[in-house]
């Protein structure tokens, strides 16, 4: 195993002691006490003068991708748990644990006035999608003329700028 495998080290120096509190020893389980035990956590890599943002960063996105899988493996263990407490759940860690179960999914394609109303729908979602694809392809143009109605089309207005954001991959192995 290679030291970029290891997330914590045995014998940690002081710049790795900063890195391992990630996870502080004692978890609060209030959104607002992770929030302000997070947010701790980041002032005091920031402030060590040592603060490899990246490091932290992917470290970060390790533990998640590991709490998301471990969640989704636990799941079906802990809802048969939750149930043995019937309908109102239980509480754990101060955390409310309850099992709850999504809508119903309905068809309504058997009905020949919902498919024709249907297919109505679908003909015109997709003249507007034509129309929004011209509009997009003339935005910063004076236009685009339309062969059929000889009409002008104006290119589209940018309503909202999209965000950049980091993007953190991990390999797959």
């Amino acid at each position: 195993m290679s030291k970029d495998d290891v997330i914590f080290d045995d014998v940690p120096n002081e710049k790795e002691q900063v890195r391992n509190e990630i996870l502080p020893p004692k978890l609060n389980f209030t959104k607002e006490g992770l929030k302000v035990q997070a947010q701790t956590y980041i002032e005091s890599i920031l402030n060590s003068g040592e603060d490899d943002v990246l490091d932290t960063y992917t470290r970060v996105c390790a533990i998640l991708e590991y709490a998301t899988v471990a969640k989704k493996e636990l799941t079906p263990h802990v809802k048969d748990e939750i149930e043995k407490h019937g309908k109102g759940g239980t509480e754990y860690n101060g955390i409310k644990l309850a099992v709850s179960n999504s809508a119903d999914t309905h068809s309504f394609d058997h009905y020949d006035g919902w498919v024709s109303q249907k297919k109505i729908v679908d003909e015109e979602t997709l003249k507007l999608k034509e129309i929004e694809s011209i509009m997009k392809k003339a935005h910063g143009t004076g236009g685009v003329l339309d062969d059929d109605t000889g009409e002008i089309i104006p290119g589209s207005v940018i309503k909202k700028h999209g965000a950049s954001s980091p993007r953190a991959t991990i390999p797959k192995s």
